[in-house]
C-alpha cells in the first residue's frame, strides 16, 4: 500500500507519534486506536501486540477483552508474568498508570513497548509521552486560574476509584492522597508568586520562600482515610472512602 495512503488512514487524535501509529496500523490490531488511555487500559491490545512477536507465548483466548476491573487485573497479571519470564523491562508505574487510566501513562507505555519490540528509538518524544507526572497537572496549568481544580477536586481527579478498590492498604492510599495534595499546594504557591495581586499576597522574600506545611494524617475507625493539609493558613480536610464496588463487563 502506498505510504501516503497509510498515513492518511491513521487517526492523529490519539496523541501518539505517527511512527508508532504506523507500526500499530501494520499489525492490523482487532481495534483501532482512538483513545489510548481507554483502549489500552484492560491490557488486551497490549497482549495482541506482543502476540505478533511471541505467538507461542501469548495466547489471546486466555485474555479477556472486557472493561471490568477484574478483567484488567487478570490480563495485566498474565502480561507481567510474561514480561518477567522474558526479561522485558516494562516499568511497573506505567502498567499501573495504564490500568487506572492515568494521564499520559498509556502513551508512554506503548512508546516503551514500541522501542522494546522494534529496537528503534524515536527521534522526538512529545512531552505528553514522557509520563514523568501521571496526573492532570499539565492540563490544569493550561486552564485560567478560576477554572482550575480545588484541593478536593485534585484528589477526586487523580486518585481513581479503581485504585481505591484494589488497595486495602489505607496507608498506601493516604500517601497517594498526600502526594496529590502536596503537588496541588506547590502549584498554588507558584500561582501566588506569579500573580500576587490576584491572590492578595505580599511579594516579600519571606512569603516567596514559605512552603505550606503538611499536617500529620489521621485515620478514623470506619475504613476512611483523612488527610489534612495547610494551604496558606487554610486547613483542608478530605475524606477518602474505600470503594468496594467493581464495574461489571459490558
Amino acid at each position: 500500500m502506498n505510504q501516503s495512503l497509510v498515513s492518511q488512514s491513521i487517526p492523529s487524535c490519539s496523541g501518539l507519534p505517527r511512527e508508532v501509529l504506523r507500526w500499530m496500523h501494520a499489525l492490523d490490531l482487532s481495534s483501532s486506536i482512538k483513545n489510548p488511555r481507554r483502549d489500552f487500559s484492560n491490557g488486551y491490545l497490549v497482549a495482541e501486540i506482543f502476540s505478533w512477536y511471541y505467538p507461542n507465548e501469548i495466547v489471546l483466548h486466555s485474555y479477556n477483552n472486557g472493561t471490568s476491573l477484574q478483567s484488567k487485573l487478570g490480563n495485566w497479571s498474565q502480561l507481567e508474568r510474561f514480561f518477567l519470564k522474558k526479561k522485558i523491562a516494562v516499568p511497573k508505574e506505567l502498567i499501573e498508570g495504564t490500568v487506572h487510566s492515568k494521564p499520559g501513562a498509556a502513551n508512554a507505555l506503548i512508546i516503551c513497548v514500541y522501542s522494546l519490540l522494534t529496537n528503534r528509538r524515536l527521534k522526538y518524544l512529545p512531552p505528553s509521552s514522557l509520563a514523568s507526572d501521571l496526573t492532570d497537572r499539565k492540563y490544569q496549568n493550561l486552564l485560567p486560574a478560576y477554572a482550575r481544580n480545588t484541593a478536593s477536586q485534585a484528589v477526586k481527579t487523580n486518585l481513581t476509584s479503581t485504585e481505591l478498590t484494589i488497595s486495602p492498604d489505607h496507608l498506601h492510599i493516604q500517601n497517594k492522597a498526600e502526594t496529590i495534595l502536596a503537588t496541588h499546594a506547590e502549584t498554588r504557591r507558584q500561582q501566588k508568586q506569579e500573580d500576587p495581586i490576584r491572590y492578595g499576597v505580599a511579594t516579600t522574600s519571606a512569603s516567596k520562600s514559605r512552603v505550606p506545611p503538611l499536617l500529620p494524617p489521621t485515620s478514623d475507625k470506619k475504613n476512611k482515610t483523612v488527610t489534612q493539609i495547610d494551604i496558606e493558613g487554610e486547613v483542608m480536610v478530605k475524606q477518602l472512602e474505600v470503594i468496594s464496588h467493581q464495574d461489571e463487563d459490558h
